[in-house]
């Protein structure tokens, strides 16, 4: 039902920036920023059960439907509630001399991001309490008064970076050579407070969230870079480069880990803390290519290598839309990319790329450690294709402009991906096309750059599914049973059907 799919949400953005001038050779900026994000994600289509007992959370829930007991299942409209807080500040100074030109800079940020799962009545015309969740005195109760919380998360996450980076120029500006240095560090205080947060990542099953606990935890990193181009002619150069990267582990890997335990007198006792065990994600990443830029063409071409060490895969659970991050060890990635364009004439341009990539996990997936009775259980993933890895992309396009008219379209192409760590399940390859068309009035008194759009996407109405979406991936481990451990179905998003949209757009 659309009405439970709506995920309202709101982004304001502050940004600035102030920057001395020392002298021709010598700069220096300041970039400050703040973000500010509120609102839902997921499915808003919930249950909830009544019960009123000491050995249930909290003394069990409240009488949801008001018909005077607590022993009903009762559908509630409920959602992922995220707010953010996140101020930040860039600090850089450029300094040239001679053939080399530096930048060394400062970057941090201290974000605060509260997540919680409320939950609110709804009736039998699927109208909700309150739609963006905004007033608690809406949310439904536990027997002790405390708001029902599908999770309820606090993280303070701290990021900085130190780097420092020379561009010198050599062979009479012939060749370039870009090396660079930074130390990236993140740290997560995670406080997680009483939910109902289930583990959906099985090797974590038995955990549970309804224990208040904190960690603390940070990451961090020194990275190298190098680059390299020469100038074959005025119109095209080869380039090289190799980069070190890095990625923390986000905070959802820090919930659910409490094991063991009963509840007693509404509370969780006798429990332990399991260790969050996601590691860093490293990676370094290398390419060898070729550009050409003429009046009438553009090409690139390049070859790539990409190794990862403890590649950080991330599972979502639509059903409470919480991911959980583990890492799946060793994963190379490699292949080509090749883009063109041409102008035809005055009016035309047309546009091709394709790339090629093998990915490929390099170790099994330990599922459960050995036992004094039993040996470890893994899946077999060495070898396997990283999910959500398409072998062929590739895109054309015509774009169009005559005077105020302009438009365009775009063919994607997207080949089959793996859904499962293991390779059991596959979702089919697809082509999407989209077009626009518009018209520019220019400048009309106040308003500048004036223009009108029509946008159609999906034209053909393709019908596909995907494993993926802006709020995550949906991949699973394994569809079917393997060594013993039990399968779980990806979830896919249906392909949206042909939408049709104008846009009006101006400055002033």
């Amino acid at each position: 039902y659309y009405k439970f799919n709506i995920n309202p949400f709101e982004n304001y953005l502050w940004t600035g920036k102030a920057e001395y001038k020392a002298n021709k050779d010598l700069t220096f900026s300041a970039e400050p920023y703040f973000w500010y994000g509120y609102g839902t994600g997921g499915g808003q289509i919930q249950t909830l059960t009544e019960s009123n007992s000491p050995s249930q959370l909290n003394g069990g829930i409240r009488d949801i439907n008001g018909d005077g007991d607590t022993l009903d299942r009762v559908m509630v409209y409920g959602s992922s509630l995220t707010r953010t807080y996140r101020p930040g500040i860039t600090l850089k100074t450029n300094w040239r001399m001679d053939n080399h030109n530096m930048l060394a800079g400062y970057w941090y940020e201290r974000a605060r991001h509260i997540q919680t799962g409320p939950r609110v009545l709804m009736d039998s015309n699927g109208n909700t309490a309150d739609q963006w969740l905004r007033d608690e005195a809406n949310y439904l109760r536990w027997q002790n008064g405390q708001p029902v919380q599908a999770r309820n998360w606090l993280t303070i996450s701290t990021g900085s970076s130190l780097f420092l980076q020379d561009n010198i120029s050599l062979m009479q500006d012939k060749a370039q050579l870009q090396l660079g240095l930074r130390n990236s560090s993140v740290r997560r205080d995670f406080s997680n407070f009483v939910n109902l947060s289930t583990p959906f990542f099985p090797a974590t099953a038995g955990a549970t969230a309804d224990v208040d606990y904190k960690v603390d935890k940070t990451y961090s990193k020194l990275l190298a870079s190098v680059g390299a181009r020469y100038n074959l002619n005025p119109e095209s150069h080869v380039f090289f480069n190799a980069a070190e990267n890095f990625k923390a582990p986000a905070n959802f890997s820090f919930s659910p880990i409490v094991v063991g335990g009963s509840i007693v007198n509404g509370v969780r006792t006798g429990y332990t803390l399991r260790d969050p065990s996601v590691q860093p994600e490293t990676s370094l990443n290398m390419d060898l290519g070729y550009r050409l830029a003429t009046d009438a063409w553009t090409f690139s071409g390049s070859i790539f290598y990409n190794d990862f060490k403890n590649r950080i895969a991330t599972s979502n659970n639509p059903d409470t839309n919480t991911r959980t991050d583990f890492n799946v060890g060793s994963v190379t990635m490699k292949g080509l990319e090749l883009e063109a364009g041409y102008k035809l004439n005055a009016n035309w341009v047309l546009y091709g790329s394709a790339s090629f990539t093998r990915s490929e996990m390099i170790d099994d997936l330990q599922w459960s450690p050995a036992t004094a009775l039993l040996p470890a259980t893994v899946l077999p993933t060495a070898g396997k294709v990283l999910p959500d890895t398409p072998r062929w992309l590739g895109g054309l396009s015509a774009n169009y402009a005559n005077g105020p008219f302009f438009g365009s379209i775009q063919a994607k192409f997207q080949g089959r991906v793996y859904s499962t760590l293991v390779n059991d399940e596959q979702a089919d390859g697809y082509t999407q096309v989209n077009a626009t068309l518009g018209y520019r009035f220019g400048n009309m008194g106040m308003f500048k750059n004036t223009q009108i759009q029509m946008n159609v996407s999906n034209l053909f109405n393709e019908q596909y599914l995907r494993i993926n979406s802006p709020s995550g991936s949906s991949f699973s481990t394994n569809a079917i049973t393997v060594n013993g451990i039990a399968g779980s179905a990806p979830t896919y998003y249906v392909s949206a059907p042909r939408f049709t949209s104008v846009t009006f757009r101006t400055d002033f």
